[in-house]
C-alpha cells in the first residue's frame, strides 16, 4: 500500500500564508462552512504508520522531501476552490466575494502576484 501526501500552500510561516489562513478563517466562520469540517480530521495521536502496523503491515516505510513551489493568485484561489469547505458550494452566494476578498488581502501582501513556499511531501509504503 502507498500513501502520498504533501503540504498545503497554507502550511508555513510566510506572510502571505498568515492572510490567507487568516481571511479563509473569516469567511469560514461568516458563512458557517466551518461545520463541513470534521473534529478531529487531522488524527496527529494516531499516525497512519501506526494504523497501518496495527492493520498487519509488517514493513512500513516513510520517505519525506521538500521543494520550492510558486503559486499566483490564481492557483491559489483555485486550490480554495478544491476544497470541501471553501468550494463555491460551501459558500454559496458568498463564493465570489470570498474569492475576492481571498485575491485583495493576497495582492496586498505582495503585488507581484506570485507566493512562494517550501512544500512538504511524504510516501509511506507498507507491506505485508
Amino acid at each position: 500500500m502507498t500513501l502520498i501526501g504533501s503540504g498545503a500552500p497554507p502550511d508555513g510561516e510566510a506572510a502571505w500564508q498568515f492572510a490567507l489562513r487568516e481571511v479563509t478563517a473569516a469567511w469560514l466562520a461568516r458563512t458557517g462552512a466551518s461545520g463541513r469540517i470534521p473534529k478531529g480530521w487531522q488524527r496527529e495521536d494516531y499516525p497512519d504508520e501506526d494504523v497501518l502496523r496495527d492493520a498487519g503491515f509488517a514493513r512500513v516505510d516513510r520517505r519525506e522531501f521538500t521543494d520550492r513551489h510558486a503559486s499566483t493568485v490564481d492557483d491559489l484561489i483555485g486550490f480554495l476552490r478544491s476544497g470541501s469547505a471553501t468550494s463555491r458550494d460551501a459558500m454559496g452566494e458568498h463564493a465570489e466575494k470570498f474569492y475576492a476578498d481571498v485575491r485583495a488581502r493576497l495582492l496586498e501582501v505582495d503585488g507581484r502576484g506570485e507566493y512562494e513556499q517550501v512544500v512538504s511531501h511524504g510516501v509511506v509504503l507498507a507491506r505485508r
